[in-house]
């Protein structure tokens, strides 16, 4: 134990100068000045982490507790003793000396250097070092008397976070949800509190997420008894909650807290609390919708303007970047004519098992973007589905879930790597990575007539990789596709700027065709495999020799026998079946297809002349010039393109020429 100490009694410091209010502790204050404090909350606090060389786990240490002002309760500040090597001697003397409601006079103060101002939920945004401060015992007052801090910040105060931030509060508790599974070794309780600090009069109110690992810990057993007890009192009392997270939004709040942080609650004390108590049926007796209630405002994604986008550029804003512009607030783009992939892995539902959320993939003309995230309101709207129960219904029995294009409004967020669950404060001062998430929050069909314009290829000169993305999805006629060795297809192309021929590598095509024979079943192990015979190509024409319009195809699925009819082609009583195909591989004479949608017969007309714009801007995305290097700067980057003033629709300007 290396905590300074002067040769005179615990029990009784000498007499020296008057003590400072905590509040006037700072970087130059801390080796001059005096401070009187109590001991709140000290533990030993553990954690496990990685080693990212070796890839071996690792435990770490270190004695924390609350300094809490004895002129003021609700000052106080954090303080820490951390483990040298694997030494805890001296944080088992810690824990010995500075046990709870004990008084100390602080002096000669040593502060943390790079201490992380979110992570820091006390009033006094510094943290401790005790194994380098003066400390002297002071004579203990009465009998059972108690230390323990008084937040003074209320519900109304949350409003003014400008950041991501952990904070305290006193008040009463509200509500009390059941405890939902997160998984099976996972559970979660919503709380809802309230105090008197709303606008004009109203109750002030705020509902957050505890979160508890199984089996419960000691530290959570015990939180779990405090709000258990709280309900059984018909929720009139009043607590502080410490170390809740605040996080704030583009245009709103939203608020959660983690049992693995720092996050505890106790029964208030002092003048906050007296006047809640007292007032508690009155606040309680305001009806919900009448209150001031502290919750995310959501952003009308549908209506907002997005940039436009491509998923190759999509793809290469995935990670972050040196421009200044795309980090500084959450961006908003949109991409059209694009394929959204199936939910990656199993995992479909927030950690709280509230609401969708799950990583998919975005696929169109110029490539592929993987790893994008997917909230509810975005996949019920592209699915059309009620619910998430309806959703994960769906997706189990293997149906297709989503159209087979779709137009996305994508939002780009820069993020902290740091695993707060998993590391102490004390590694707070290393430098946190950064990284993007990508979030498709706004999702419909494609409306067919929204065909590209020619702002679309103001968008290529962007394209910062020389290579062409070969998982790109290309809108092709049939006799045009030839299989690869080096990838899925090629398509033959005239070449817009020589009129040469080209092949443009891709891994999906998509194709316009109309049937005029029933597909023919056959049973394939658990399902069916579909052959449709004598299938026309509506994209194509005549070539030089007049065959390609002659053509008829193959085509071949593979579904269930309750998706099926999502996959036959059986024209109507006399008439033929339209539709749009998802072809991924040809076998021997058929052409595989993986996701069908049927088109009435106005429609076909639309879609034929959107597929053949997207064919051109195909071809000048992957016939553009791959000498030149393409550096973003401010004033150059896919932030300079313009707006889409409609879902689904590209900006206005001329429509592009056919090939």
């Amino acid at each position: 134990m290396t905590t300074k100490e002067e040769s005179k009694p615990a029990s009784a410091a000498s007499p020296c100068a008057e003590s400072q209010a905590l509040a006037e502790l700072n970087q130059r204050s801390a080796r001059l000045g005096v401070w009187e404090v109590g001991i709140f909350c000290p533990h030993i606090h553990e954690w496990k982490w990685t080693d990212k060389k070796s890839q071996s786990e690792k435990s770490g240490a270190e004695f924390r507790c609350i300094l809490v002002s004895v002129r003021d309760a609700s000052q106080y500040v954090i303080a820490h003793i951390n483990m040298r090597s694997d030494n805890r001697e001296p944080l088992k003397k810690a824990e010995t000396k500075f046990k709870a409601d004990l008084k100390f006079r602080i002096s000669k103060v040593a502060l943390g250097s790079s201490v992380k101002q979110e992570y820091l939920h006390t009033p006094i945004k510094l943290k401790i070092d005790l194994a380098k401060t003066t400390v002297e015992a002071l004579l203990q007052q009465k009998q059972g008397e108690t230390v323990q801090a008084c937040p003074s910040m209320s519900i109304k105060d949350c409003k003014k976070l400008q950041q991501t931030q952990r904070f305290d509060v006193t008040a009463l508790m509200d509500e009390l949800a059941e405890v939902r599974s997160v998984n099976a070794t996972r559970q979660v309780i919503s709380v809802t509190i309230i105090d008197d600090s709303g606008d004009d009069g109203k109750p002030g109110q705020l509902t957050f997420a505890f979160f508890m690992n199984l089996p419960l810990n000691k530290a959570d057993a015990a939180t779990m008894d405090i709000l258990q007890q709280a309900k059984a009192s018909k929720l009139k009392q009043v607590f502080s909650f410490f170390a809740l997270q605040g996080k704030k939004t583009d245009k709103g709040y939203s608020f959660e807290a983690d049992s693995k942080k720092e996050f505890f609650i106790v029964k208030a004390v002092g003048s906050k609390a007296e006047r809640l108590t007292q007032d508690a049926e009155s606040l309680q007796a305001v009806p919900k919708e009448n209150r001031d209630v502290l919750q995310q405002t959501c952003r009308d994604y549908e209506n907002e303007p997005g940039t436009q986008t491509l998923c190759k550029l999509l793809s290469d804003l995935s990670v972050t970047t040196d421009i200044q512009k795309l980090n500084e607030k959450t961006t908003l783009w949109q991409a059209n004519w694009v394929e959204v992939g199936w939910p990656e892995g199993d995992t479909l539902l927030k950690k709280d098992g509230s609401q969708l959320w799950f990583q998919t993939s975005l696929r169109d003309l110029s490539g592929q973007v993987v790893n994008a995230w997917m909230n509810e309101k975005s996949a019920l709207s592209l699915s059309g589905l009620t619910d998430k129960e309806a959703f994960i219904e769906s997706f189990t029995e293997g149906n297709q879930i989503f159209p087979i294009m779709s137009t996305v409004k994508v939002t780009r967020e820069i993020k902290s790597s740091k695993d707060d669950s998993n590391v102490s404060q004390s590694a707070d001062d290393k430098t946190s990575q950064k990284f993007v998430n990508l979030v498709i929050v706004h999702a419909a069909d494609q409306p067919w007539s929204e065909a590209p314009t020619k702002a679309a290829l103001e968008m290529i000169p962007l394209l910062p990789d020389l290579q062409d993305d070969t998982s790109c999805i290309l809108p092709a006629a049939l006799h045009m596709v030839e299989t690869s060795p080096q990838y899925a297809f090629t398509v033959a192309c005239t070449s817009i700027s020589d009129n040469k021929k080209i092949f443009l590598p891709c891994q999906k095509v998509l194709a316009l065709v109309r049937s005029s024979k029933n597909s023919k079943p056959s049973v394939l192990g658990n399902g069916f495999k579909l052959i449709t015979p004598g299938v026309e190509d509506l994209l194509s024409t005549l070539d030089s020799d007049g065959l390609a319009g002659q053509m008829t195809h193959t085509l071949s699925s593979i579904c269930t026998l309750s998706n099926l009819p999502q996959y036959k082609l059986d024209p109507p009583r006399a008439g033929k079946q339209n539709a749009l195909v998802m072809i991924t591989a040809k076998s021997e004479d058929s052409f595989v297809v993986e996701s069908v949608q049927f088109l009435n017969s106005d429609e076909v007309a639309e879609v034929k002349q959107s597929l053949l714009k997207l064919l051109h801007l195909a071809m000048h995305i992957h016939g553009r010039d791959r000498k030149r290097a393409v550096a973003w700067s401010d004033d150059f980057s896919p932030l300079t393109a313009r707006k889409c003033s409609r879902v689904g629709g590209s900006p206005a300007d001329v429509i592009l020429p056919d090939p």
